[in-house]
């Protein structure tokens, strides 16, 4: 704990000579809070487009499609390609 409280202070006495820390604090602290502009209307459209992808994964075979690509191909895959 010694070493890095002693690193702390050189970097801090460095930046200082070098003029790299303000001199003043003129920084404001304002308190967020949740605003509905526009960002919040696309977060919640792109929220209702993802739900609804996420529901129509299921019925069109989404989870079987899954399963067949994580499987090892079979013999019948092994067929040469044809020329085109």
């Amino acid at each position: 704990m010694r070493r890095w409280r002693s690193r702390r202070s050189v970097v801090e006495i460095a930046s200082q000579a070098l003029g790299l820390v303000p001199a003043g604090g003129k920084a404001r602290v304002v308190e967020s809070s949740i605003a509905w502009d526009y960002t919040t209307f696309l977060n919640l459209a792109f929220l209702a487009l993802a739900a609804a992808l996420v529901i129509r994964f299921g019925p069109t075979g989404g989870p079987r499609m899954l399963r067949m690509m994580e499987a090892s191909p079979g013999p019948a895959s092994r067929q040469p390609a044809h020329a085109h």
